[in-house]
């Protein structure tokens, strides 16, 4: 894309979103390394956020919150490494097992059998 739009950084309108384009590998390492806590945000998402009450969840919480950084943090040292996923394996089976078994058993009622 640098050949048909010149410059660093560029916007793109894509169905009505604008996109940001970064165009090249410094301008990127500037601003995604050098300065990531100020572009390092997400964006709110009403619906998961206050409307079915997932605030609370990492994947929902602003950046800049306490909570957020504190929440990285533990997942990080409980789920960093493959050697400490794979201890949970035996209990995603079961779960995932224990979860078809409803479903089979109750189909019709598929959205709590994936509450349980």
């Amino acid at each position: 894309m640098s050949d048909a739009y010149p410059g660093d950084v560029f916007g793109l309108n894509v169905a009505g979103t604008t996109m940001v384009v970064v165009n090249s590998y410094q301008r990127a390492v500037d601003i995604f390394d050098k300065r990531s806590a100020i572009y390092s945000d997400r964006a709110t998402i009403p619906m998961a956020g206050k409307m079915m009450g997932w605030e609370g969840n990492l994947a929902f919480k602003p950046y800049k919150e306490k909570s957020f950084k504190q929440g990285r943090r533990l997942f990080q040292q409980e789920f960093g490494t493959y050697a400490t996923i794979k201890k949970f394996h035996p209990q995603e089976e079961a779960e995932s097992v224990n979860l078809l078994d409803r479903l089979l058993k109750e189909p019709e009622d598929w959205c709590n059998a994936t509450l349980k």
